[in-house]
């Protein structure tokens, strides 16, 4: 349930905050990137660390209510506990979506860089894993909220429900982080949860 009659707005004015800072980065990211990497292409020097290893590193955090909602029949959510989870969910998710997309650009950044048989700068690699390791507390930090609000819809058995649920989303993300690091190729999810 959303409490607060401000928090819709204080939740439109941090989505948009994050979405003009995600642009800056996703403009600035690709023409840096470039300049380094075709300078140094071009000197055959600095190379940098490997493009094989991730620049997003970790699994990126589990929507908690994503996970409550897909399991709605197991946890015998009532039609109001469910209407109120997929409110919370679309906040969430709205004020997410340029934070999963700064994400995803980095991973194309990867998956460019990988496909060609390059190597990204070290100072360039170093900056980008610097903005995925924010990025990644960012999102953490907009989940813990949004699940907080939606643990106090559940009764307690809906909770410890819920936390079995939770972890196994949890493990699996962490799983695919591990599979796409063990590949060659880089061309894994890097662990995007279940949505």
């Amino acid at each position: 349930m959303l409490h607060g009659g401000d928090y819709p707005t204080e939740m439109l004015m941090k989505g948009l905050r994050a979405a003009l800072r995600a642009l800056i980065v996703t403009l600035a990211i690709p023409a840096a990137l470039a300049a380094q990497i075709n300078g140094r292409m071009a000197a055959g020097r600095e190379f940098g660390q490997s493009s094989n290893d991730p620049l997003v590193s970790e699994a990126r955090p589990v929507n908690n209510v994503s996970v409550l909602i897909q399991h709605k029949q197991q946890l015998a959510l009532t039609d109001s506990q469910f209407v109120q989870l997929v409110a919370i969910r679309r906040t969430v998710d709205s004020v997410n979506f340029p934070l999963e997309r700064r994400l995803d650009s980095l991973v194309r950044v990867q998956r460019s860089a990988s496909s060609a048989f390059r190597r990204l700068p070290a100072d360039t690699a170093r900056h980008l894993r610097d903005v995925a390791r924010s990025t990644l507390d960012e999102l953490a930090a907009n989940m813990r909220p949004a699940t907080d609000r939606a643990h106090a819809l559940l009764t307690d058995r809906q909770i410890q429900m819920a936390a079995i649920f939770e972890q196994q989303a949890r493990d699996i993300a962490e799983q695919q982080t591990r599979d796409a690091h063990r590949s060659k190729s880089g061309m894994g999810s890097f662990g995007r949860p279940p949505a």
